[in-house]
């Protein structure tokens, strides 16, 4: 039976194991990660970059803001 994808945790390797050398990135089941522990770690999901907002976009918000209360 094969494992749902919210069941499988994505790690990185850190020591060689079936072809597959350190820095590789494997996914496992959520109940075996504890198994792993010493072979590899967990990959921490890729969050997109934060936007800060520029000078004139800020400027933009305020002064739509003030029209709205206006």
């Amino acid at each position: 039976m094969a494992a749902e994808p919210t069941d499988l945790v994505k790690m990185k390797l850190t020591f060689w194991h079936k072809g597959k050398v350190p820095g590789d990135t494997i996914e496992v089941r959520r109940e075996d990660v504890r198994s792993w522990h010493g072979f590899a770690v967990p990959v921490e999901e890729e969050k997109p970059p934060v936007k800060a907002p520029t000078i004139n976009e800020t400027k933009a918000e305020a002064a739509a803001h003030k029209a709205k209360q206006a």
